[in-house]
């Protein structure tokens, strides 16, 4: 229905064969990341780059693409570890460096399992140069649960729309830009 060109997923399982299987986006760049899954960047566009993040705490997928109108953009998969008991501001502090050093502009996407105010999220922004471009959303269901820690930072304006959970706990977002 809405045919992104770029997607961002968390929490992929052993071989992720279904996305494989999505002949629309023949271009994968899918990262280790922990016991709850894999993190990755799936694409209609061809990468000029790609990679992952490494070390302890890992947890980013990202590539660069080269838009329709010919600039060059890099999007990013995150996923973040829950703050406590899962050392978040050690990965944050891993993942500052790493971004610094990425092909800018960044657009980032993904679970940060914080709300778009907090100081984790805002570290990463302006790593990157950018801000969370969602409003607050409900993202994650788990009862009693109820929060919007799933968001997207970009150095531009982009119009974010909340959709289905399509099987997961977490709604999807998509993230409207023209470039």
């Amino acid at each position: 229905k809405h045919n992104p060109d770029i997607l961002t997923v968390q929490e992929l399982k052993k071989g992720h064969t279904s996305i494989k299987k999505l002949k629309a986006y023949p271009h994968h760049q899918v990262c280790d990341f922990g016991a709850i899954g894999k993190v990755g960047v799936i694409s209609q566009t061809k990468f000029l780059q790609k990679g992952c993040s490494s070390g302890k705490y890992r947890g980013v997928a990202w590539a660069q693409i080269k838009t329709k109108s010919g600039k060059k953009v890099t999007v990013a998969s995150i996923h973040l570890h829950w703050p406590y008991p899962y050392n978040q501001a050690k990965q944050i502090d891993e993942l500052i460096p790493f971004f610094k050093n990425l092909p800018k502009p960044i657009i980032l996407a993904g679970d940060f399992n914080q709300v778009p105010w907090s100081h984790s999220t805002n570290r990463l922004a302006n790593a990157i140069g950018g801000k969370v471009q969602n409003p607050y959303y409900i993202t994650f269901q788990h009862p009693p649960l109820y929060l919007g820690i799933d968001h997207i930072i970009a150095p531009i304006p982009l119009e974010v729309i909340k959709l289905g959970r399509g099987g997961s706990d977490h709604h999807a977002l998509l993230g409207k830009a023209v470039l």
